[in-house]
């Protein structure tokens, strides 16, 4: 962890060099044939990482039903399609609502969220070059903004991540928050975000994101370490 402190007006964190290998495939498809998938017992939100990890399956989920955290379920399959595979693994209890946007899979529950930051419309969000969690952290301090604009400065600390993922730049104008929350995790080397209601109301969303993004290029433990832990704090 390394302290922030940010006033009006912020430098972004030393950037890497470009590249245009990204690990999030841009035709993914719900409809993708997985040749095999071998998944122990675990949560539905463990085993849902672990799918996504191990296939590449680059997704965004948007506040998910508590059971996600309690239930336990397993996966042993030939040639299924993702949207089965993930389906088998979020279960019934709720429906759920599968959408394809630039590579990422995108995952709500059918007609949640009413009133939520993530339909919010962005008036612009640049950022250089930078890594994951610092693209992250920069839409959050934007958000932030919007939703408190007498805020004039920010300190506290955040997990860096991996220091070797990058992504942008970006120089969006009117996206959604879910928009560029997607943007960031496919222009990265491969991962998720996950989300809570990031309801309107709540004025927590000026102190800390009401998201939180993985990176599959950090260990597969560490990462649904992270995912758990948010959603635990989340619900």
């Amino acid at each position: 962890m390394r302290s922030l402190f940010i006033g009006l007006f912020f430098t972004l964190a030393p950037a890497g060099p470009a590249s245009g290998d990204h690990a999030c495939n841009a035709d993914r498809k719900l409809s993708d044939v997985i040749s095999e998938v071998h998944i122990a017992r675990a949560t539905r939100l463990a085993a849902l990482i672990k799918l996504a990890y191990g296939k590449n399956v680059c997704f965004g989920l948007e506040a998910p039903d508590s059971t996600i955290l309690s239930e336990v379920v397993q996966l042993n399959r030939t040639r299924v399609t993702v949207e089965a595979a993930i389906r088998e693994l979020l279960g019934n209890q709720q429906a759920y609502e599968l959408s394809e946007r630039n590579g990422v899979i995108l995952i709500h529950g059918s007609g949640s969220n009413i009133g939520t930051w993530l339909d919010h419309k962005v008036p612009s969000f640049a950022v250089d070059r930078t890594t994951v969690q610092w693209a992250s952290m920069s839409l959050f301090m934007t958000i932030a903004r919007l939703a408190d604009p007498s805020i004039g400065g920010f300190a506290g600390d955040f997990n860096p991540g991996n220091a070797n993922d990058f992504a942008g730049p970006f120089n969006e104008q009117n996206k959604s928050l879910r928009d560029l929350l997607t943007m960031i995790v496919g222009r990265s080397r491969g991962g998720a975000w996950i989300s809570g209601r990031c309801a309107v109301t709540d004025e927590s969303i000026t102190r800390e994101p009401c998201w939180t993004i993985l990176e599959y290029s950090l260990p597969l433990e560490a990462t649904v370490e992270q995912a758990v832990g948010f959603a635990k704090k989340a619900r």
